[in-house]
């Protein structure tokens, strides 16, 4: 197998549906393969009033197991 090495950044900062079929998704496929190729962190770029905080909490709980989430406000903290 190989490891590419990765981090992950996801823009959740004009919202997205919290569709449950989409959290088993990134649970138990995304997270998973993110850590199989490498990915050690994935970023959340947040709203100054992190307006996403269950889901994204939800998803934390899911897979902190997998990949260290970090939340920031700009790509630029990256």
């Amino acid at each position: 197998m190989i490891l590419y090495g990765c981090n992950y950044v996801a823009d959740t900062r004009d919202g997205f549906e919290d569709n449950p079929l989409d959290t088993k998704w990134v649970a138990e496929y995304f997270m998973p393969k993110a850590k199989e190729y490498g990915c050690r962190i994935i970023f959340f770029i947040i709203d100054r009033n992190n307006s996403l905080k269950d889901e994204l909490d939800g998803q934390e709980k899911d897979s902190s197991d997998l990949l260290e989430f970090r939340y920031i406000f700009d790509i630029a903290e990256v």
